[in-house]
């Protein structure tokens, strides 16, 4: 009876840790920042900081729309830079129109922007050019030299508290009927992250049925598939669980870990179950049985598992922060 109870409280106790862990996976987060890989210590990776925070540099985003002509629809061009501003998380949208243009002569120095300066709903083509002859430098940043696609530069909130996938699909409601192009470091370490993510998805799948067609093969019974799948369901919801406890996010090498995690999860239990099955055939004495493989077994699996431990905790010592973090996190779903 207390050894009935004892097998009813560590199965209660290990589904309630389980579910805990899972519950937190909902809310799952993955992100990508190259700067973050390093420590802040590293001196280059310090300069950059401040440099980036100097100049806003890491919550910049451009983006290129194509046009018949950008002098000829500089009205659109500005109509669009409103629309984009408009947008939520950005701050400020720089293009061709709301750009400081300084001119001077003899007796005066100018400054202002073509939405300042002139009428965009009617204005002459020629004076647009003679005015951004003044400053090329703006005309050849703002305007490919065929005048076919105009830049604008948006500088958001926070890129690293922006929802970039809900800034994309606004951006491209705004811009449905253009053609256009995006770029920026918010662009970048967005779409690793979701490509990084789409692969999981897409592997993780093949990887489990790969087992259960191999564990149904040796086996061919439904314990010998389920009881290795129920060990590797909860060795990835601890691990991917206690990531999102101590770390804001997944990166993309720590969102690899569930891959590992189903090969390396599998080992004991198929271990346990070999001997279990060897065990029965001597005399079909199923408690008797288990008690022999859990002697048998206790030693080998206790090694095996504390060598794979050490050998993914050696990677603690990496200077890659996710690295560091996907060492210390499959350690934590191994155990």
């Amino acid at each position: 009876m207390r050894s009935k109870f004892l097998r009813i409280a560590v199965v209660g106790i290990f589904s309630a840790v389980t579910i805990f862990f899972a519950l937190r996976l909902l809310n799952i987060k993955i992100s990508d920042d190259i700067m973050t890989y390093m420590s802040e210590e590293n001196k280059e990776i310090s300069f950059y900081r401040e440099v980036s925070e100097k100049f806003d540099i890491d919550n910049i985003m451009m983006i290129s729309v194509e046009m018949n002509s950008v002098y000829d629809e500089l009205n659109e061009v500005e109509s669009i830079r409103k629309e984009l501003y408009s947008l939520k998380d950005v701050k400020k949208v720089l293009s061709i129109t709301n750009s400081l243009i300084v001119s001077s002569d003899e007796y005066e120095i100018k400054s202002g922007s073509l939405s300042t300066i002139l009428d965009l709903s009617s204005y002459n083509v020629a004076e647009v050019e003679k005015i951004l002859e003044t400053d090329s430098s703006l005309k050849d940043t703002f305007v490919s030299k065929d005048g076919k696609n105009v830049l604008y530069i948006l500088n958001l909130d926070d890129s690293k508290k922006v929802d970039i996938g809900l800034l994309l699909e606004e951006i491209e409601k705004t811009l449905s009927t253009r053609t256009y192009y995006l770029t920026g470091l918010p662009l970048a370490n967005y779409e690793i992250a979701q490509t990084a993510f789409s692969d999981v998805v897409r592997i993780l799948p093949f990887a489990i049925l790969g087992i259960i067609a191999i564990l149904f093969t040796v086996f061919r019974s439904f314990a010998g598939v389920m009881l290795p799948i129920v060990a590797v369901i909860i060795s990835n919801a601890v691990a991917m669980g206690l990531v999102t406890i101590f770390s804001e996010s997944f990166s993309t090498v720590t969102i690899m870990m569930p891959i590992i995690l189903v090969g390396i999860g599998v080992d004991n239990t198929v271990y346990l179950i070999s001997r279990y099955n060897e065990e029965y055939r001597h005399d079909e004495d199923k408690n008797a049985a288990v008690t022999r493989a859990r002697k048998k077994i206790l030693t080998p699996v206790l090694m095996c598992t504390l060598t794979t431990v050490a050998g993914f905790m050696s990677l603690i010592t990496a200077r890659l922060i996710p690295v560091t973090q996907l060492g210390f996190y499959t350690s934590a779903g191994i155990i």
